[in-house]
């Protein structure tokens, strides 16, 4: 079984963390989701189906009066192939 998921995780983590050297970062994490956008394609009503995974960070930051804020920050990542058979999703 590959390790990709946990490897794009590891370097959102590292990004975020390079793009905020403040932070805490307490809990890193992906959601699953669909999005399903309705549309025209020949002149017939279609709905192509765009998948996505949501990353999400939760960190903590100090306040000017030093005290910690909880914050959270989230990526979309929009699948480029099916994440089932490999399939290269149309657009």
């Amino acid at each position: 079984m590959c390790d990709c998921i946990k490897d794009l995780e590891n370097r959102l983590k590292e990004k975020f963390q390079e793009e905020h050297p403040e932070t805490t970062i307490k809990e890193s994490f992906f959601t699953n989701g669909a999005l399903i956008q309705r549309g025209l394609k020949d002149g017939k009503i279609s709905m192509p189906l765009e998948l996505v995974a949501n990353h999400i960070i939760k960190y903590t930051i100090l306040s000017k009066k030093g005290k910690e804020l909880n914050r959270k920050d989230e990526t979309s990542i929009c699948f480029t192939y099916c994440p089932f058979c490999g399939e290269k999703l149309e657009v």
